[in-house]
């Protein structure tokens, strides 16, 4: 009875503090401050779209330190918009990839081709494109620059969202039969819910793996012209051209920044906001905290501004799209009619693959000689177990730092910032490091360039290990305790099982990171001095400085094809694995 009163006693004062007008007032106005701030930030940026083309057309960033700010809030709503669309397209093509068999043979192979292509290579063709569109105006440009940095987070977020979906328990499926939901509300009341956790993780990588190229994308041009556009890319590469190390601590002192607040603002509320969809029976106390996801969800009057869009989230469930329809007529004429189509769509396959065969191959005859395939074959095979031994080690150190810190909210909570930092870190600015050191002790490129390649892609490992041991239900590991299970047995037997999938997303994704890093680390220069490590990066490398356009596209052909060979021959059979082992398939 005493601890009740207690309780009662405490719950009044917490009423009481609530409802104090002075706070009530405070902390509507600080929500309506933070959501009026990022539409002025959306729409200053945009203000700059409409500035003359041929502004942009030299390069005339400044390297002076008041313009960081304008510069910083540039990039980021750059990178803030491109994610927006990344998650779009993921939500489209890793749901229709997920619910259709057929589509999902053609989705697979084609993202793994995409995730190939060096992300650099979409640039010419993004800004001939974009620039088309809007050919008198920045706008053309900015939204390449986009593109560009769109084709840096998009596959990572894809496959994640496609790994949940194929992994969502088959009780959550059951129970939702039972309800008699449809196809359409099962997607958003049910299996959306269940990939928000590991997607918002990888949205924080993607989003830290695009710093990575932001120098590269915000300096692009089309033919003979240069486009440089303001931002934090542009001036650090300004800053490295012009050997300025001043203007390189002050862009990555922004960058610091910068993420610190996109953690702030974005990503620590996203982060508690998704535990409330953790697939658990048991209620836990949740000791994250985040000020900004705290003023804006008991802000009242963003509540009474943003409800038409609540109106319409809530009441867009209710729609009955794609109830399955009982059969009437003969299940035999229906089971001839699909099998028919069967055969129509797999000969459709077979002649499109025929045809670009065809074409792969009368290139490769025409402008290739057979020991020059040969050659580029062996290089690719080079890099192809190069990436692999870097990915397996990278495994081995990872997995228990990641379910160390995944265990550990308090851990995770004061990591998450740390490690967005460096993941966001532009790896290439130690290149010229590993140059002196390479040289003065006379090392062995082929073995020590080779740490550079996994030197930005590891974070794709380490955040999907922590994203899926965050997921863990909480009921599996009071079990765990109960029955006494630790060390390397709980590591073995609850763990790895449960974040196997996120294992294998992590790994595919640092797979595809690594190769697009090859090409750059495989060949690193710094002061006129150029080390090469022997491989199908350094070769590309090599022919882009030559301008030999068909040997680029010979290893861009051959990359595509050990990218696809790998995951075909590894990562895809671990899925089906994995689906086949926890019967979530």
């Amino acid at each position: 009875m005493l601890k009740t009163n207690k309780m009662q006693k405490s719950n009044i004062i917490f009423l009481k503090n609530t409802q104090n007008p002075v706070k009530i007032l405070f902390l509507n106005l600080t929500a309506l401050i933070i959501v009026l701030s990022m539409f002025f930030c959306l729409s200053l940026a945009a203000k700059g779209t409409t500035i003359d083309i041929n502004n942009y057309e030299t390069a005339h960033v400044s390297l002076a330190s008041s313009n960081l700010p304008y510069y910083a809030l540039m990039t980021s709503v750059r990178i803030f918009i491109a994610i927006i669309f990344s998650l779009i397209f993921a939500l489209f093509i890793a749901t229709l990839a997920a619910k259709s068999k057929k589509a999902e043979e053609i989705i697979l192979p084609l993202l793994d081709i995409l995730q190939s292509i060096p992300i650099l290579g979409y640039a010419s063709f993004a800004v001939t494109f974009f620039v088309a569109l809007s050919p008198h105006k920045v706008l053309g440009v900015e939204m390449a620059v986009i593109f560009v940095i769109f084709t840096s987070q998009v596959w990572n977020i894809t496959f994640s969202m496609h790994q949940s979906l194929k992994t969502v328990p088959q009780d959550i499926i059951d129970a939702s039969i039972v309800f008699g939901l449809s196809s359409w509300q099962r997607f958003w009341l049910v299996e959306l819910p269940f990939a928000v956790p590991g997607l918002i993780w990888n949205i924080m990588v993607s989003v830290s793996g695009s710093w990575f190229f932001i120098v590269a994308s915000e300096a692009i041009s089309v033919g003979n012209i240069n486009y440089t556009l303001p931002g934090i890319g542009s001036y650090l590469g300004t800053a490295i051209t012009q050997k300025d190390w001043h203007a390189i601590i002050y862009s990555i002192l922004t960058t610091l920044i910068l993420i610190i607040l996109y953690d702030k603002l974005i990503f620590q509320p996203l982060v508690i906001w998704s535990k409330k969809f953790k697939y658990e029976m048991v209620n836990t106390q949740d000791i994250s905290e985040s000020w900004v996801y705290n003023i804006l969800s008991k802000s009242v009057l963003l509540k009474i501004l943003f409800k038409p869009c609540v109106w319409f989230i809530k009441n867009i469930f209710k729609f009955n799209f794609g109830r399955p329809i009982a059969l009437s007529t003969s299940t035999k004429i229906i089971f001839i009619s699909e099998k028919k189509l069967n055969n129509i769509w797999y000969g459709a396959i077979t002649l499109l693959i025929a045809t670009l065969a065809c074409y792969i191959a009368a290139f490769l005859y025409n402008f290739s000689s057979f020991n020059e395939i040969t050659y580029v074959l062996f290089l690719g095979a080079v890099t192809s177990f190069r990436i692999f031994i870097l990915i397996f080690l990278a495994l081995i150190i990872l997995i228990p730092i990641g379910v160390y810190i995944g265990l550990n909210a308090k851990l995770a909570a004061k990591a998450q910032p740390i490690m967005l930092f460096l993941a966001a870190f532009p790896a290439n600015l130690l290149f010229p490091f590993f140059v002196i050191i390479i040289i003065n002790n006379n090392l062995n490129p082929n073995i020590w360039l080779s740490p550079l390649i996994i030197l930005g892609a590891q974070w794709y490992i380490l955040l999907n290990i922590i994203a899926g041991v965050s997921a863990l239900p909480r009921e599996l590991l009071e079990a765990a305790s109960l029955f006494n299970i630790k060390g390397l047995i709980f590591l073995r037997k609850v763990i790895l099982p449960s974040i196997l999938p996120y294992i294998i997303t992590g790994s595919l994704c640092a797979s595809g990171g690594a190769w697009n890093a090859s090409i750059v680390a495989e060949a690193v220069n710094w002061g006129g001095t150029t080390l090469y490590a022997t491989g199908l990066g350094a070769y590309i490398a090599q022919n882009t400085v030559a301008g030999e356009y068909h040997n680029i596209s010979l290893g861009v052909c051959i990359m595509c094809f050990y990218v696809m060979l790998l995951n075909k021959l590894v990562w895809r059979p671990l899925y089906k694995l994995t689906e086949k082992t926890l019967h979530l398939g």
